[in-house]
């Protein structure tokens, strides 16, 4: 017999299943009926660990997005990271296309939901000032690390945007995203000039 999960374990499981749906069926199939079918709970089950759907899809984003390693793991110097980061959100785009498709939907919904962009620009400031720290540790010029942080989530976010709805200009987005790293981070940063000039 199985043990009962704990309330993380549920809610992951439900986040999941949510996945599931947003990545197999889109943003219309997620109903409270078909999640509690796919997760295979109650209804009651399904509101005892979230209040709304929404709740669901907010869970199942950051958990979509935790998978995305370099955005949580930087490693390396600033321009390994910055180059990792774009490999790995321009394939985890091209993979989960349906999850990207029906997040892109779900943030529309933000602009008219005050609960729920007030929710999003609270991921918006976790993810920005974790890029912030990292850059401080990275970046030649720490004063502009918050500027910096937010143009990197902005630039994340368009290239996923791009790969869904251009998906055959792969290698030209994985190029502009270079060509911003190359001015970020160049490869072989100019020569400081000579003081006694």
């Amino acid at each position: 017999m199985r043990e009962r999960m704990d309330a993380a374990e549920r809610r992951e499981q439900i986040a999941d299943a949510a996945l599931h749906l947003l990545a197999t069926e889109g943003a219309d199939a997620l109903t409270a009926a078909r999640l509690t079918e796919v997760a295979g709970i109650s209804r009651g089950n399904l509101f005892h660990h979230f209040a709304t759907i929404d709740d669901v899809v907010l869970a199942a984003f950051e958990r979509s997005v935790a998978t995305i390693g370099s955005v949580h793991d930087p490693r390396g110097g600033l321009r390994e990271w910055l180059l990792a980061m774009g490999g790995d959100v321009a394939g985890f785009a091209e993979e989960q296309d349906a999850m990207i498709g029906a997040t892109f939907a779900f943030l529309t919904r933000a602009r008219s939901d005050p609960r729920l962009r007030a929710r999003l620009e609270e991921l918006l400031e976790a993810t920005v000032s974790g890029f912030e720290s990292a850059l401080a540790t990275r970046a030649a010029d720490a004063a502009d690390s918050r500027a910096l942080a937010t143009a990197i989530v902005i630039a994340a976010d368009g290239v996923a945007m791009h790969r869904h709805v251009f998906p055959e200009r792969h290698d030209e987005q994985l190029a502009a995203w270079r060509a911003l790293v190359d001015r970020i981070a160049p490869e072989h940063p100019p020569a400081a000039p000579d003081p006694r000039s």
